[in-house]
């Protein structure tokens, strides 16, 4: 059986009280003009975390994160540092990486959903493990490569690191394939590279940001706008997939 709402009365258009409406195309436009060309995948819990209490390293969908990204949208995205002031004060891990974003009110972010700016470049460096995968030997990096600058291959305790001849290696979205002879069991490398900034929405400001408004024939409107987020760098949120493979999921529909 149904609760029963009780409704109580509104009181609108009080006489002699001045009145002001938002002019909600301004908004929008301030987003579509000023906005970064971005792109919004959507998050979900992966399910294997139920099968067996944990989540599993082999799994396709999630690539042992827990979490699958589906459904990738190019949107529009006003994107701010929030670390902005950290020249003139100690350094916080808490807000290490993170960002404010602002978009159109159709686009209902949530937890965990990944934002990728297209026109903007970030380097970083990983060190991983080699691993063994259909008779190749691969590593792979947190983020999506664009272009390796560098692989440095540890020799010994003693010796310098051995850098990599970049015929040596081929690259496929974040997977580094090696070629026969390049590395063996065991060997560790350090990776440098360039790829597009990533970030997870770890926090909504406003999730919730609507006003009421009057329309052209002074009727009352409910009125949404943009809502605000906070992100931070996927590399501060995650680590590296623990994900020995290739054979990756699509579960993105239309």
């Amino acid at each position: 059986m149904e609760k029963k709402i009780t409704k109580t009365p509104t009181y609108v258009n009080a006489p002699g009280i001045i009145r002001v409406d938002f002019w909600d195309p301004d908004f929008s436009a301030l987003v579509d003009n000023k906005g970064y060309d971005a792109v919004w995948e959507r998050a979900i819990p992966c399910p294997c975390a139920k099968r067996q209490g944990a989540i599993m390293s082999n799994c396709v969908n999630c690539q042992g994160t827990g979490w699958v990204f589906i459904n990738p949208t190019q949107i529009k995205v006003l994107a701010q540092s929030l670390n902005k002031d950290t020249k003139y004060k100690e350094w916080s891990q808490e807000r290490l990486g993170t960002a404010s974003f602002t978009v159109r009110p159709e686009y209902h972010l949530n937890f965990m959903d990944k934002i990728t700016l297209l026109d903007s470049c970030s380097r970083d460096s990983e060190n991983r493990v080699v691993f063994y995968f259909e008779d190749k030997w691969m590593i792979n990096t947190i983020y999506p490569i664009d272009e390796v600058i560098e692989i440095f291959k540890f020799v010994s305790p003693s010796l310098p690191l051995e850098r990599l001849d970049p015929a040596s290696y081929s690259v496929k979205d974040r997977f580094v394939v090696f070629t026969e002879g390049a590395v063996q069991k065991g060997d560790s490398v350090t990776i440098s590279y360039d790829h597009k900034v990533q970030y997870h929405i770890l926090d909504l400001n406003h999730d919730i940001r609507n006003t009421i408004k009057l329309d052209n024939v002074s009727r009352e409107k409910l009125l949404e706008l943009p809502i605000s987020a906070v992100g931070r760098r996927v590399h501060n949120v995650v680590d590296a997939y623990d994900f020995n493979g290739t054979n990756l999921v699509d579960n993105s529909y239309l």
